[in-house]
């Protein structure tokens, strides 16, 4: 009797229920490393890109493993991932885009920038009071 080989369709992650595919975004949002981890994982693909960038999500990603350095030009962007947190209610992200203001006056020196960030702290923190 020969042994009979089926051949397996290659399972994706696009295969996943989507309540599953968000458990594990979320998941990964509030693990240690959370936003490294999202980040990583949302360079995958376009449909899990989108949905890392729900407030829902971005309201919880764990921040604490960034580190503070002088170099603040990673974050002087209106969609950088720290700045798309705080404008999703993260109040972690909101602290860290303060003490960058407070540290350098202005995020980056540029004012158009350093006026976004202070509006986008205002209505976080308004959106949160409510």
């Amino acid at each position: 009797m020969g042994l009979m080989i089926q051949s397996r369709k290659m399972a994706h992650l696009h295969d996943l229920p989507l309540d599953l595919l968000d458990l594990i975004i979320v998941l990964l949002a509030i693990s240690t490393d959370g936003a490294r981890d999202l980040t990583r994982f949302a360079a995958t693909c376009k449909q899990i890109k989108i949905m890392a960038e729900r407030l829902h999500i971005q309201s919880i990603v764990n921040l604490h493993q960034l580190t503070f350095t002088d170099d603040y030009t990673k974050h002087h962007h209106p969609h950088d991932l720290l700045c798309e947190c705080a404008a999703a209610g993260n109040r972690e992200a909101m602290s860290i885009l303060a003490m960058i203001i407070i540290n350098t006056g202005t995020i980056l020196g540029r004012v158009k920038t350093g006026y976004f960030v202070w509006r986008l702290l205002v209505q976080a923190y308004v959106r949160g009071s409510q």
